[in-house]
């Protein structure tokens, strides 16, 4: 009787599991379109086999694929990844996107950011304004929004010219030599030699001999070749491991607390003494510490995170956008005379890096005059964005989204806006989506309208749009408004030119851009970067240069 009883009990608990599992799994999210599941895996193992095609891929093109298989036009797409991760709706829409990162009576700050900090809280603090919400991400952001302010990084110009001016020196010997390098490498080194001055006003010294450079960026740079795959249980996969990084992590914190402390004792000595605000020193952490009455441990920590997020977000993105741009331009020579002319016309057609730099520290208004730069910087970020985003609606929030199936609630998944797909979309930008065609952003004489605002949303968009994108924008004019016209950039291995059908000359395609045997693409290490690091061959523009 016992043993029959136990049978049924057995077998009243798997039916209620597999009714309950049934109806999770086809029942929860069934109105979000989306590939067909299974119940047990739901999409993983779809996922899996998709990666697995070319593990070496970021994970944005097997989502992607499954997006251009979708007949459904709503413009989002259910992954549901349950028990190993939240269900998933992929955002690919721009309506959709400006729904979710725009203000309203329900959220005040937009949907809120999806709790991830698990991943990237290793990199950037757990206490980062990039993942934090509410009143908590209001008040950290306004200590630094002055800072941003596009006139006062105006102010940062002839510092980062003198940069520029380094990371040119590096290519000069490159040229020399004529080896191979990695052109990721050279614009790491380069952006977080510029985010040391204009965050901390400290002379970080990445670009030069590695025993000179500051503990820091050595440190940072440890940090992030040795990412750890699975944060959450490294502790149990690699101790050895776990307990470096928290060294390196304590290491990286006691420096930054005392650069602080520091400038919060220069800048609050010298109002005490009644000198007003420190001038020589306008750095992003000086001026956001002008707000702050009493170093607390509160104010360290958020200090402390805010400059670890600036470090990553900051080389990262302009890192990335810079590789892109110039592999782009070497590929499409249409564009690059074009960019070169309009630097001619614009900067004086002495292309040596010191003259443009006199140009435009002279006249930094003259910046605002390169409108094909901007258009190469603008189409580099729609076809190449680092990152999308992730926004999480509370169970029982009941979030919906207006679709052309009406309204469509979505509260208890993370929406994952995927710029990758948003900014290929063929409805936007027509038949050449996904090519690299410049000029669409240039506004000729009969030209529409113009593109939806939110179809372009490499920075995002609405009041959680990124904060440094002035910065971003503001260093690839720069660098690419300097280099263009003195180097040939000649990509080696994966990307590299096709040679022609025996005339000496390389294979051009209908837009206009050499055809390569394999596209170059992505790979994900936290965020989207090219997969060899973009391995270059640069030469001199001209036969000889000084």
């Amino acid at each position: 009787m016992l043993t029959t009883t136990i049978v049924v009990v057995c077998s009243g608990l798997v039916i209620f599991g597999l009714a309950r599992l049934r109806s999770v799994r086809f029942t929860q999210y069934a109105h979000i379109p989306g590939p067909a599941t299974s119940l047990v895996w739901g999409h993983l193992k779809l996922i899996s086999q998709l990666i697995r095609q070319d593990p070496s891929k970021h994970f944005q093109y097997a989502i992607h694929s499954l997006i251009k298989r979708q007949t459904d036009d709503t413009g989002l797409m259910l992954l549901d990844l349950r028990p190993a991760f939240y269900p998933i709706a992929v955002i690919y829409s721009h309506d959709l996107a400006e729904q979710i990162t725009r203000a309203t009576p329900q959220f005040k700050y937009s949907v809120p950011k999806a709790p991830l900090q698990d991943m990237i809280g290793h990199v950037i603090g757990r206490d980062s304004f990039l993942t934090n919400n509410g009143e908590l991400w209001r008040d950290t952001r306004k200590m630094f929004n002055a800072a941003f302010a596009p006139n006062h990084l105006a102010s940062f110009i002839q510092p980062i010219l003198e940069k520029i001016q380094v990371f040119l020196r590096a290519l000069d010997a490159n040229a020399r030599s004529g080896d191979e390098f990695e052109l990721g490498e050279r614009c790491t080194l380069l952006t977080f030699d510029v985010i040391g001055r204009v965050i901390l006003n400290i002379d970080l010294k990445t670009q030069g001999d590695e025993s000179e450079q500051h503990e820091v960026v050595r440190c940072f740079m440890e940090l992030l070749a040795n990412l750890p795959t699975f944060p959450q249980i490294e502790w149990v996969l690699s101790p050895r491991k776990y307990r470096r990084r928290m060294q390196i992590t304590q290491t990286i914190e006691s420096s930054l607390e005392s650069i602080i402390q520091q400038k919060f004792e220069k800048l609050h000595g010298d109002k005490a003494c009644g000198d007003g605000p420190a001038t020589s020193d306008r750095s992003v952490l000086s001026l956001a510490l002008e707000g702050v009455d009493s170093l607390t441990p509160k104010a360290i920590r958020t200090s402390i995170d805010s400059i670890r997020t600036f470090l990553f977000a900051g080389y990262d993105t302009t890192s990335v956008l810079l590789q892109w741009a110039f592999y782009e331009l070497s590929r499409t020579p249409r564009a690059l005379a074009a960019l070169r002319d309009e630097l001619d016309r614009v900067l004086g057609p002495n292309a040596d890096p010191s003259a443009a730099a006199n140009a435009i520290a002279s006249n930094e208004a003259k910046l605002s005059q390169l409108v094909y730069l901007t258009a190469v910087i603008k189409e580099t970020l729609r076809l190449h964005p680092p990152a999308g985003t992730s926004r999480f609606a509370e169970p029982g929030s009941d979030f919906r989204l207006q679709t052309s199936r009406g309204p469509l609630r979505v509260d208890g998944a993370i929406l994952y806006l995927n710029h990758f797909s948003i900014q290929r979309d063929p409805t936007v930008y027509g038949e050449s989506a996904e090519t690299w065609v410049p000029e669409r952003w240039l506004q000729t004489e009969g030209a529409s309208e113009g593109f939806a605002a939110g179809a372009w949303r490499p920075f995002e968009r609405g009041p959680r749009g990124c904060i440094g994108q002035e910065l971003a924008m503001l260093e690839a004019r720069l660098v690419l408004a300097m280099a263009v016209r003195r180097y040939d950039f000649v990509k080696v291995g994966l990307g590299a030119t096709v040679d022609g059908d025996g005339d000496g000359g390389a294979r051009i395609d209908e837009y206009g851009q050499y055809v390569s045997s394999e596209p170059l693409y992505d790979t994900f290490n936290l965020s989207a970067k090219p997969v060899d690091g973009t391995r270059m061959r640069v030469e001199f523009r001209q036969a000889r240069v000084d």
